[in-house]
């Protein structure tokens, strides 16, 4: 089932625990503060659709990705979030074990002071028309998350690395691929994660920020244009 955010209609959704069990398309203004969201549950594939002026908001939310290997085994093309020149901004959450989160074109794509947990691959995969911001953000992904569990529904769903890797297929994958503006963040990997920061695209920028373990360091995979200034690199 899908469910619909007119063009005219505001909806806030505020201090609740919220199963994502039926689709979303976002016409006007959705906004979750302080909400508990459960996502992927059981191989659910419901997602959200940011429809052209469409906005998207969390501010202090947690976001969790449960049964993720089996939703994406069954649909490997599938994104939680995607935009049709909408906008979203992420404030002040905490987001665990997500794969594929949100693609599409996107007016504002705004990321502020938030940490990513236990994240997979392609947790942005974005058109942005270089409106994307990613500042105070971090990014931690270790071995020793590869089986962590996460209670949802009521019950443990193990989460296993080897299981998206067997829906994506061998390779390595950045977390982060588009036009972007990114600074003060971390990004920290465990040994043979097969996981890499950015895969940016002209005019993007990176300034003061942290890479540790990064196999496939942004100098890289950074274009022409593209600048990396006062930044870290170090492996443990």
């Amino acid at each position: 089932m899908r469910n619909t955010i007119e063009a005219d209609e505001e909806m806030l959704y505020s201090d609740k625990e919220i199963h994502f069990d039926e689709s979303l398309t976002i016409e006007g203004r959705a906004v979750f503060e302080n909400c508990k969201i459960y996502c992927c549950e059981n191989g659910n594939g419901s997602s959200m659709e940011i429809e052209e002026d469409g906005e998207l908001e969390f501010i202090n939310c947690e976001i969790i990705f449960c049964d993720v290997g089996v939703s994406k085994q069954k649909n490997y093309e599938f994104c939680f979030i995607s935009s049709d020149n909408g906008s979203m901004k992420i404030k002040d959450c905490k987001l665990y074990n997500l794969y594929h989160f949100a693609d599409g074109s996107y007016q504002e794509l705004e990321v502020t002071n938030s940490e990513f947990t236990n994240c997979m691959a392609e947790v942005f995969d974005t058109d942005t028309d270089y409106d994307g911001t990613i500042s105070e953000c971090r990014f931690i992904s270790r071995n020793d998350n590869d089986d962590k569990e996460e209670a949802c529904t009521n019950k443990k769903v193990a989460v296993k690395k080897a299981a998206v890797k067997k829906a994506a297929g061998k390779g390595m994958y950045p977390l982060i691929r588009g036009y972007f503006d990114i600074s003060d963040c971390t990004f920290e990997f465990g040994v043979d994660m097969d996981l890499y920061a950015l895969e940016l695209e002209d005019i993007s920028s990176v300034s003061n920020c942290t890479f540790v373990n990064d196999e496939r360091v942004p100098a890289e995979l950074l274009q022409d244009y593209t600048t990396c200034i006062h930044c870290k690199f170090t492996t443990l």
